[in-house]
């Protein structure tokens, strides 16, 4: 491979959401290596995405920054599109990773322990952030003619029998007809 064409993605910027490990962390290795510059969005795990972040840098000599955000709440994710916009630039790629089942109600499951408040918070978390980001991120996308928006589930949305987990195959279940 080319040095050109390993780094493709020279001078675009990814905002990956849940960034702090598993595919959202390799996901970010993987654009990062490509020459992309990377927004670590992370919730709980602040080491971690800063450590990343600084990897990132080190490694691939892209600008990275780590970006902390409670995504259930949509003024937080207006906030975590307009820090990614000030620090970093506008996204290119927007890549939804983030989700919680926030509640596991047990082996056999019961959905009366789900409150309608949980089911609501679970959502927007889940689909609702995914959604308003993408409408936050898309106008760029479009004056540019380029952008790049992907929607990460779980296999647990295809997966019917997971009673204990019923809000979150819901919820995920969704993103499959976004």
């Amino acid at each position: 491979m080319s040095s050109s064409s390993e780094r493709q993605l020279e001078g675009r910027i990814a905002l990956i959401t849940g960034c702090s490990g598993g595919i959202g962390k390799a996901s970010a290795i993987t654009l990062a290596r490509r020459g992309c510059s990377i927004a670590v969005h992370y919730s709980q795990s602040a080491d971690r995405a800063h450590a990343l972040a600084e990897e990132l840098q080190k490694s691939f000599q892209v600008r990275a920054a780590a970006f902390g955000a409670d995504l259930s709440n949509y003024d937080n994710v207006r906030g975590l599109h307009s820090e990614v916009v000030q620090k970093l630039g506008h996204p290119d790629i927007l890549f939804n990773n983030a989700g919680d089942t926030v509640k596991v109600i047990g082996r056999m499951g019961n959905i009366e322990d789900i409150s309608v408040d949980l089911f609501e918070k679970t959502w927007k978390l889940n689909t609702g952030s995914q959604f308003l980001l993408t409408q936050l991120c898309l106008k760029h996308m479009v004056e540019q003619k380029y952008g790049r928006i992907v929607f990460n589930s779980s296999v647990a949305a295809g997966k019917f029998n997971r009673s204990h987990l019923v809000d979150y195959v819901l919820i995920s279940q969704e993103l499959m007809y976004l």
